[in-house]
């Protein structure tokens, strides 16, 4: 399914000091199983630009093709947001326990569950909770286009080296302002319970 809507902020591509794309009120394209994407009229693109088969007069520009984006004076990371993308976070006393061939990495009653529209839950524990001396950080740095940027760390359990099994973010967009600082690990690659219940791995693109 395709939806294509009017997106009423200026937005703009740049590259140094140039700003080779400046629309205010351009499209917004939504198309099943794709991340959303502007549409721009030709005139308002000074960069080449391939025509928008799903609006007549349009061009849409390859993200990679600029240097940065902004909707009016905020930068966008990675891909435009969608708006219909939600994120709930809740505070939860249920018993959330981490662990690695064994040995428990995190336990915590004091989590925040993250609810991302589409994907798995991510319980995101306290630092005071996280057994920081089974963890070395990495240089894996990723970026989210609601939740914003996030440092990484890799497992050191019984002289094996999981990489990058938990993250945090601290450089955060307002819908990451609750977990900010908190940590997370990915439910794909260690073990998790909740309230003593041991959870399935789940298969995603994060899973090896």
């Amino acid at each position: 399914m395709v939806f294509v809507e009017r997106f009423p902020g200026r937005v703009r591509g740049r590259i140094g000091d140039r700003t080779l794309v400046d629309r205010d009120a351009g499209l917004f394209v939504h198309e099943t199983d794709e991340l959303p994407h502007y549409a721009f009229p030709v005139a308002d693109v000074h960069v080449d630009g391939e025509p928008e088969p799903h609006a007549a007069g349009h061009v849409t520009v390859a993200w990679e093709a600029m240097e940065e984006w902004y909707e009016e004076d905020e930068r966008v990371e990675v891909h435009p947001r969608d708006p219909y993308h939600r994120i709930d976070t809740l505070a939860t006393s249920r018993v959330v326990r981490v662990s690695l061939a064994g040995i428990v990495l995190a336990e915590s009653r004091r989590a925040r569950a993250l609810f991302e529209m589409s994907l798995q839950i991510r319980w995101y524990l306290p630092r005071d909770d996280v057994r920081f001396e089974l963890l070395q950080e990495s240089p894996t740095v990723t970026r989210c286009a609601y939740k914003g940027t996030a440092r990484h760390w890799s497992a050191h359990t019984s002289g094996e080296v999981v990489d990058d099994v938990a993250w945090s973010h601290e450089h955060v967009r307002r819908e990451g302002e609750p977990v900010q600082h908190l940590v997370a690990f990915y439910d794909e690659l260690v073990d998790v319970e909740i309230d003593g219940d041991p959870q399935d791995r789940p298969a995603t693109r994060w899973s090896r």
